[in-house]
């Protein structure tokens, strides 16, 4: 397994027009509703952005990779929209 020695510097990360193809793609079903807050962004739109970005294209760059994309709400109790964001993650396949 390859691990990185140091942390890229998160200005370096950038999204360009061409997105990688994962082999294979994991969507979370939570949903985040409510009626008094806007719905954040679906997960197939939070998904679309990191596949396009140059972290994406590098996984890709050394094989199969699969893509999981994960609700992620830091609240207590009911969801609140405001609050929730999406945690992608990229994993190669061996």
């Amino acid at each position: 397994m390859h691990q990185s020695t140091q942390w890229i510097d998160p200005g370096d990360l950038a999204c360009g027009p061409n997105t990688v193809e994962p082999e294979t793609v994991y969507l979370d079903p939570g949903r985040c509703d409510s009626d008094e807050e806007p719905a954040p962004t679906t997960v197939e739109e939070a998904l679309e952005v990191v596949l396009r970005s140059n972290l994406a294209a590098h996984v890709a760059s050394q094989g199969s990779f699969s893509a999981h994309a994960y609700l992620y709400t830091p609240s207590v109790g009911a969801c609140s929209p405001q609050n929730a964001e999406y945690l992608i993650v990229l994993t190669r396949v061996e």
